[in-house]
């Protein structure tokens, strides 16, 4: 008695074979595509966080040149700057503030320190807006009261200088002094800080990103 064979052709064996591969293939360039599309997606975001920060870091420095420009140059060198610099309106401090969780993802880059450096240049404005409300407060709720009851003009710079400390006394005339001075230290070291960590950053995010373009900007007042 025969044996009982059997035998498949080439065209059995390929077409399964053919499916076979073009499902893993399809499903394979699927998951490329679809994790391509996910970097993508990724380095956009981060790109808009970065450039948020730079918008950010020219907000900053925005502000403070022109609180130094229209409040502190005009009176820096005046014996009587403590009385005739003129208060501001109360500044916000959490204006202009970083998102720092959108820009964790540079913590695991090697420019992980331009997260730490636009912290602490971010904490010398926030300190720099706080000294600047306490002066302006001292200004409307102590300085002018005393200067009008003394039959003396708030802002005026045309009386000797004995007549301003005659008519605060010695506690206010030293507090306004001292809080004049930190005024100005704290504006002039926070804007020369914030111009450095924007230079630095510019750098990091070319060398981190050189297929990308990030503008730089300068000030027109400083």
């Amino acid at each position: 008695m025969a044996p009982i064979g059997f035998s498949l052709s080439s065209t059995e064996i390929v077409t399964p074979l053919a499916t076979l591969l073009a499902a893993f293939f399809g499903a394979w360039f699927a998951y490329k595509l679809q994790n391509k599309t996910r970097e993508e997606e990724q380095l956009n975001l981060q790109i808009e966080a970065l450039n948020k920060a730079l918008f950010t870091l020219f907000q900053q420095l925005n502000n403070l040149a022109l609180i130094k420009t229209d409040f502190i140059d005009p009176i820096r060198h005046s014996e009587a700057r403590f009385i005739i610099m003129r208060p501001m309106l109360t500044e916000n401090p959490q204006d202009f503030m970083h998102d720092f969780q959108s820009l964790a993802f540079l913590l695991n880059t090697k420019h992980n320190k331009s997260v730490f450096d636009l912290f602490i240049a971010q904490q010398k404005y926030i300190n720099a807006l706080r000294v600047l409300n306490y002066r302006s407060d001292l200004h409307y709720k102590q300085l002018q009261p005393s200067l009008i009851r003394a039959n003396m003009i708030p802002g005026a710079a045309n009386y000797p200088l004995q007549d301003y400390y005659n008519a605060l006394g010695e506690p206010l005339s030293t507090e306004l002094k001292n809080a004049t001075d930190l005024v100005i230290y704290h504006v002039d070291s926070s804007l020369l800080l914030l111009i450095e960590t924007k230079n630095t950053f510019i750098k990091a995010l070319n060398d981190l990103f050189p297929d990308q373009k990030f503008s730089d900007f300068e000030l027109t007042h400083q």
